[in-house]
Formats: C-alpha cells, structure tokens, sequence
C-alpha cells in the first residue's frame, strides 16, 4: 500500500504561493514581451495606414488634377480660342474667361499652388495663385514655362521640380504654343495628415525623390538615399516608400524605431509588483508560522485528546486577547462552547436514533405487505391453470417493476413521474387478483411531473383506497391530481388523492388531521408512517389535511426543491437514509 507524503500547512502555503507568484511572474513577464511586440506591431500598423493616405490623397489629387486639365484641352471653347483664333482681342477674352475658371478652380482645391495658362510660344503667361505660392517660386516656375512652351510641339507630361522655396509637381498640358500648367503643393498635404495623427506626427520624416534627386530634411535624406542604393533597411528608422500617381515623384516617410520602448514603462511597474508580491510570501511565512500555525497546532492538541475518548478536556493554552487574529480567538471560544453542547445533545442523540428505528421500521413493515404478493402469487397461480401465459408474463413484469421500485438503492427523494408509475403499476397488479372494477385516473400539471417528493406519497393513499374504499354495487374510482402553488418564498407541490368509497370516519380524520398525534400501530400504518416521514424530512414546512368529501379526500402539499445541503431538514432526510442503511 503507497502512503501518500503529508506535509505540514505552513510549508504547504509556503510553497504554494511561491509556485503562484512565480507563474505569476512568468505570465506577466510573457504579456509585457508580447505587449510591447503588438505595441510596436500595430505602431507600424497605424504608420503604414498615415503613408497610404497621404499618398492616395496626393495620388487623387494628381489625377484629379490631370482630368480637369484634359477636360479644358479637350472641351473648353476659350482655350481652343487661343489655339486657332489669330485676334488679340479674341486671344484676350480667351484668356480673361480662362482666368475666371482657374481662379474658382483654385478655391475649390486648396492644394494647388497655381494654374497658368501659356501662348504665343511662352511669350504670354497668365495665372492664379494662392497666398502660399512664394515669390520666389513664382518667378522659378515661370521660367521654367517659358523654356518647355517654347518649342510649340505637344506637351503631356508631369514634373517635379525644386520651386525655388520648396519642390512642386507641375503638370504641363497644350500643343501648337498654348499651354496649360497646374502646380500641386503635395507638400502641403501632410499638414492635413499630421492635424489627424497629432499624436505620431512629431516623429514622422518625409523625404521625396525623382530621377534621383531628394527633397527634404538634409539628414533625412541621406538616409533615404543610401536605402535607395544599397536597398538595405535602416537600423534606426522604418522608412515607408511609393510612388504617387502616375509621376515620377516617390515619396518616403520615415519614423524612428525606438518608439516601441515608451509603453514599456508600465510593463516594467507590473514586474516589479510581481517580485514584490514574492517578497511578501517570505513575510508571509513567517506571520502564518506566529499567528496561524500556532494556534491550530492547539487546536489540533486538543481533538487527538477528545478522539482519544477524553471529553473533559478544553481548548487553551491562549487567553483570547493573546490571539493576533480574532477569528482564532472566537474558534478557540466556540469550540469550547461546542464541546460543553457535545455534552448535552448525546442524550438527545441517542433517543432521535429510537426515534430513527421506530420510523425505519413503519418504513419497512410498508415494503413487506405479506397479503399483496400472496394473492399476486394466487393470481399468477390461477392464470396459469387457465395456461394464459400472456397474462402471466405480463403479470410478472409487473411485478418485478414493483419490487424494484421497493427495494431500490434506498434514495431519499424521487420524482413525482416515477412515483406515479409506480401507482399505476400497482393498480395495474391488484386489478389481476379483484373481481370489482377499479377505475384511475390522473390530473397531473406538467411541470409538477419533475418535482422531488419522498417514496410513495401517492401509493400510500391509492393502497389505502383500494383496502377501505370498496363499496358493494359500484366500481372504485381513484383520483389523483397533482399541481405547482406559488408562494411568496417558495413554490409548493400539491397533491390530492380521492375516492368514491365510504370515507375515513371522524375518527380517523381526528387522528390524522391532528400534527403532533402518535402512529398507531393497528390500521393505516401507511399513513401514519408518511406523516413521519414528511416531518423527519421537511419539518414544520409540510402540510396534510384529511377530509370526507363523497369518499375519502387526502391532500400533501410539501416545498419544491427546498431540499439543501444547510437546511434543517436534510438532517432529517441524512437520518433517515443512515437508519435505513443500517
């Protein structure tokens, strides 16, 4: 036989809270690793997000930009004017409507530095501009204008140029010396995106490259230019790159890749909770040994002396004010209350387990009933000799269902569907041995049907109608109903048995309507004994009434599902099933 190895309580705390902490430890240690990966994660995530708007958004505004240029080349009568029309003053109008239009387009996009329309072979240059458009840009791009519209060959093309102040994308439309041009400040752009991530904005570089050229923060762009030769990643920044429309400008964002280690601040406060709390299991140690241990070592004492038969004895060793904790103070006191109450109750102990046998012994004289299988024995004897075996096998069956619900496992409670086919079962078994016609039937609401109720709540009162209530001329007719009653604190069970025969009589109906009257031994011992065995199990909550009402009317109402492991009648239901065991 293996023994298995007992440790003392307080090594076991010890070890168990340690073991705790330590997986404690090790789980928040792996979720702030794992924090800090899905921080870095989703920052990347977020970064990513704020390049791809910023390039769609100046990607939408290039192509925006190169449909309403084409729609004015294609559509728009004023610019055909200057292309055919050889009239200064035609060529004049032209141009004073175009202005016009440029000048609305320009409110409705605020991202378009200026619109220009060329002619006479670039010796003509009108525009509108808005207020950011420098100076210095100005006259830059003008000359610039001027060069390409100089060759009168058709131009379609975008270009991105250093303005003098900073880069633009200048979009040049025309032929035969009339042209139009758009500039698009796609710097300006990432003031809108930085207004909406306000939060990542002051770490965010942009860098922007065409034909192998940079524009941007001097630093920054050397970054970005040795990424682009060597096309290796760089150690201190995630650079983000694509192309914007169908130009040749890239651009490049770059954030800086430390920015993962600011959360980990709150990581670091959890960690060094945790090893705290490892530190405090030490202390703990120490305060369980002074102010737990010793008092249940005490305790302990004093239970092997009693279990050693010494009932004389008293917890002690402590007065109560000596105690730290004042739970162990009133242990101590009420474990001595208890046993000078121990004391006191095994007299009473003693005659409840009297008490215990009488009613095991009313229950078993209920299960014998010696005239009921001698006339089924009878019965099947007969039906035999008339070689209706159908009948007895039938019969048989019957039986057996009988007996196996008598002498089951001895289960305190069983359902009111079970303990209603066990009343069917027995009317079915007497009907085989009577000449007389008997008649059941049953009003049971469905939801009573799955209600716990003791063993032969109902048989009781159909036996008892079927011995009492015959009465010459007419055939026995029993009733059951059963119903679920709503109270204010709990639900009750009720349950009726009628019949059609001569009643109980005033006697009978004193005795048994009367709580506290004594079982008699000489008639109705069924009754008598279930009236027991509703005050054993459910106390003062059980309720019965007896009454004549055209026959004999008996009525059981008992708690539903009141049954519980603290209430005082599982007391009684554990005493009666210990009785019948024994």
């Amino acid at each position: 036989m293996i023994h298995k190895k007992r440790v003392t309580l307080k090594r076991q705390i010890t070890l168990v809270s340690i073991v705790g902490y330590l997986v404690l430890s090790a789980a928040l240690g792996g979720y702030s690793m794992f924090s800090i990966s899905s921080y870095s994660r989703d920052l990347g995530k977020v970064n990513l997000r704020t390049f791809d708007t910023y390039v769609n958004q100046v990607s939408g505004l290039v192509e925006d930009t190169d449909t309403y240029l084409k729609n004015v080349f294609m559509d728009n009568r004023d610019y055909s004017n200057l292309v055919y029309n050889r009239s200064a003053v035609n060529k004049y109008l032209a141009v004073y409507n175009l202005k016009k239009m440029l000048k609305v387009q320009l409110n409705f996009n605020k991202n378009l530095a200026a619109l220009f329309v060329i002619y006479d072979s670039g010796s003509s240059i009108y525009y509108c501009e808005q207020s950011v458009f420098t100076l210095n840009s100005k006259e830059y791009i003008k000359s610039l204008l001027k060069d390409r519209a100089s060759g009168d060959t058709a131009i379609d093309e975008w270009i991105v140029t250093d303005g003098g102040d900073k880069s633009y994308l200048i979009k040049i439309l025309g032929t035969s010396g009339v042209y139009m041009a758009a500039v698009v400040d796609y710097q300006g752009s990432i003031t809108d995106i930085s207004e909406r991530n306000k939060e990542n904005a002051q770490d965010l570089h942009w860098v922007y490259g065409a034909n192998g050229d940079f524009y941007g923060e001097t630093d920054m762009t050397a970054r970005v230019a040795k990424y682009y030769d060597t096309a290796a990643a760089d150690s201190k920044y995630y650079i983000y790159s694509g192309a914007v429309g169908n130009t040749d400008l890239i651009a490049y964002m770059l954030t800086p890749k430390n920015r993962w280690i600011q959360p980990q601040i709150s990581q670091i406060v959890i960690i060094l909770i945790t090893l705290g709390c490892c530190a405090m299991c030490i202390f703990s140690a120490v305060v369980l040994r002074r102010q737990i241990t010793g008092p249940l070592k005490n305790l302990m004492d004093t239970m092997k002396r009693i279990r050693d038969g010494s009932m004389d004895v008293m917890a002690g060793g402590c007065a109560r004010e000596d105690y730290a904790i004042e739970e162990f103070a009133q242990l101590n006191t009420t474990f001595n209350e208890m046993l000078e109450q121990i004391k006191t109750l095994r007299v009473k102990a003693y005659e409840d387990e009297l008490e215990g046998q009488r009613i095991k012994l009313g229950y078993y004289q209920l299960q014998l009933k010696p005239h009921f299988y001698l006339n089924c024995l009878k019965s099947l004897y007969a039906l035999t000799f008339k070689k209706k075996y159908d009948k007895v096998q039938n019969m048989i069956i019957e039986i057996s269902r009988h007996l196996r619900y008598m002498f089951q496992d001895n289960r305190n409670l069983v359902m009111l569907s079970e303990e209603l086919e066990f009343a069917r079962n027995y009317v079915q078994l007497i009907r085989n041995y009577v000449s007389e016609e008997i008649v059941y039937t049953e009003d049971i609401q469905e939801s009573a049907r799955s209600v716990k109720v003791p063993p032969l709540v109902v048989q009781t009162f159909v036996e008892n109608s079927y011995k009492y209530g015959f009465c010459s001329g007419k055939a026995l007719d029993i009733r059951v109903k059963a119903v679920v009653l709503e109270g204010e604190d709990m639900s009750y069970l009720d349950i009726q048995v009628a019949d059609n025969g001569g009643g109980y009589g005033p006697e009978l109906l004193k005795h048994f309507n009367d709580y506290e009257s004594e079982p008699s031994m000489e008639s109705h011992i069924g009754i008598d004994n279930l009236k027991s065995r509703l005050r054993l199990i459910y106390g003062s909550l059980a309720e019965w009434s007896f009454m004549d009402d055209g026959g004999a009317l008996s009525e059981v109402m008992i708690p539903c599902g009141m049954i519980s492991g603290d209430s005082p009648a599982c007391s009684g239901v554990c005493n009666l099933e210990r009785s019948v065991k024994e």
